[in-house]
Order: C-alpha cells, then structure tokens, then sequence
C-alpha cells in the first residue's frame, strides 16, 4: 500500500515515519549508537554522557525540521489567503458585471455559451503543430490580447501653461 506524497511541499522522510535518514546524515545512529554505549563497558558517567550527546542530535535534527514545516505551512496559509481574497475580489465583480446587464436588460442568462476546455490534450487551439506542452508558459498566457498599452499624454495645468 504507497501512498502518494507527490503533493507534498518537503518529500516525506522515510516513507512518512520517522527522522531516521536525516539522523543518519548528520551522524546520529539511531539502534547502533545506543548498542555500542552500552557495549563498551565505560564508566555509566560515559554512557550517560553518550546518550545525552545522542539525544541532544536526534533533538536538533527534529528542531530542525519542525522549523521546515512550520515555514512550509506559514507559506501554504498565505497562500490560502491570497486566494480567498482573490475569490472574493472575483465573485464581487461578477455580481457588478450582473447587476449591470440586468440594468440594461441583456438576456445572458439564456445566452449559450461554449467554452474550450484546456484540459484536451489533443486539441491545439493555437494551430502550431507539435502538439500540447504539457502546458503554456505563464509569460505568453498572461498577456493582453490587444497588444501593449498606450502611454497617456498628460494634460498641462494652468500653472504651467502660464509660465509658458
């Protein structure tokens, strides 16, 4: 039974239990470490001493990541908000865009619409061939259409028409 972390922002440490291969990488032994204190036969002043320095690793290593997860998690909120907020923004300007054809009196709720689905993975609206990407370039898909925008000339006060 896999489970899928495809997901996820941080890949999942082993499998989704726990610290060990990060343990690893910063030198600590999980089962071997403890086994080798206590096989050494040293005073238990050492061993204790050993088993803090273990603990005192295992503890950082946890800290750290903890501290991964917790700006990963501040991110995917903010995130959250900026969409809701955009949402928000989004369902206002529909309920305007309504109220302002039912002002003048358009029929669009009986309008029929037809609308592409990007999701065909056939279907090329731009007519190059080739083929679907797998997706557009976020640069070509949010460009106007109409073409760059037109400086706007600005208009000379009086007080400055004066002095000319």
């Amino acid at each position: 039974m896999m489970e899928d972390f495809s997901g996820l922002a941080l890949p999942p440490l082993f499998g989704g239990h726990i610290l060990e291969t990060e343990l690893d990488a910063a030198g600590v032994e999980l089962t071997a470490g403890t086994t080798e204190i206590l096989e050494s036969g040293g005073t238990p002043q050492d061993i204790q001493k050993d088993t803090r320095e273990l603990d005192k690793r295992k503890y950082q290593a946890l800290s750290k990541r903890v501290k991964e997860l917790e700006q990963v998690n501040e991110r995917m909120l903010a995130r959250l908000h900026r969409v809701q907020r955009l949402t928000r923004r989004l369902k206002k300007e529909r309920r305007f865009l309504m109220k302002t054809l039912d002002t003048y009196g358009d029929d669009y709720r009986n309008a029929e619409i037809t609308i592409p689905l990007e999701d065909e993975g056939g279907a090329n609206l731009d007519g190059i061939p080739g083929g679907d990407d797998g997706g557009s370039s976020p640069s070509t898909t949010n460009q106007p259409a109409c073409g760059p925008k037109k400086k706007r000339h600005r208009v000379p006060k009086e007080k400055e028409r004066d002095a000319q």
